[in-house]
């Protein structure tokens, strides 16, 4: 795997043909700087910046996001948390990748519903859509976990696009519609219809790109090395069958750094 040379201070990126690895080594200044940039695109849709509302700005987002999180569990919070990382590090320009969907729910103030993101691809309009698993339990080694987190996310999105529902699919126009604008939502939105259509009469995975999501919380236990992960994934024989497969996975000590940070930045 290549590590990127241009990463945020106290994060460590690697990449390969179909693996993304993030180890977040310490919630540095320069990492929450760069939160700070990209939180409104994250939550809102990544053309909210064009857009001059009260609620797409930084602190009003921050308050939203934190209304979301302060009442709910801890496992909630993992989990909207590991959504808010992949967010982050995989809809990333130098990784060919932009969202066309946004973190916050649309009808409620929690997580959202159905696919926990769906991407671009930049280059040709081709959409990824990815299941996010997060866990903060203490595991007998990160990749383990990581794996294990990998696995529970191909097990859903299996289930998802081999038994569709119309929800699953008006709820990812529904958000392509509020995150997007102009052209490129026009031309997202006639990419959803068509995949919407086709999944609803034959339903199959293997017509679908997926990328499977695992974010550990791992607590004192070493983080893995890349090496290590990577073999865990390809010696793994029983992934689900899609048109393309690819894997997204980061570590970091705890989960309660940035919901401190959250919680702070609200009030």
């Amino acid at each position: 795997m290549q590590e990127l040379t241009d990463s945020v201070d106290g994060v460590s990126i690697w990449t390969s043909e179909n693996v993304t690895f993030v180890t977040v080594d310490e919630f540095t200044t320069e990492l929450k700087e760069y939160l700070r940039s990209r939180l409104a695109e994250i939550c809102w849709g990544p053309t909210v910046h064009g857009r001059k509302l009260l609620k797409h700005s930084y602190h009003q987002t921050m308050k939203s996001f934190w209304s979301r999180v302060s009442t709910h569990s801890d496992n909630t919070q993992i989990g909207m948390v590991g959504e808010l990382l992949t967010h982050l590090f995989l809809a990333d320009h130098r990784l060919g990748f932009s969202s066309v969907n946004r973190l916050f729910n649309l009808e409620e103030r929690s997580i959202k519903k159905g696919f926990d993101l769906v991407l671009r691809r930049e280059k040709d309009d081709e959409l990824t859509f990815v299941e996010v698993k997060s866990s903060a339990s203490k595991p007998l080694n990160s990749s383990t976990q990581l794996l294990a987190l990998l696995k529970t996310a191909n097990a859903d999105i299996c289930h998802k696009l081999n038994n569709p529902s119309e929800n699953l699919w008006d709820n990812a126009l529904n958000h392509c519609r509020s995150a997007l604008k102009g052209d490129l939502r026009d031309r997202i939105e006639e990419i959803l219809e068509d995949l919407r259509d086709d999944a609803l009469d034959e339903p199959s995975s293997s017509d679908y790109n997926v990328v499977l999501s695992g974010v550990g919380f791992s607590g004192d236990t070493s983080f893995c090395l890349p090496s290590e992960l990577s073999e865990k994934v390809e010696s793994f024989s029983k992934w689900g069958a899609y048109k393309h497969i690819s894997f997204f996975a980061a570590q970091k000590r705890t989960y309660q750094a940035i919901i401190s940070f959250i919680e702070e930045e609200a009030n």
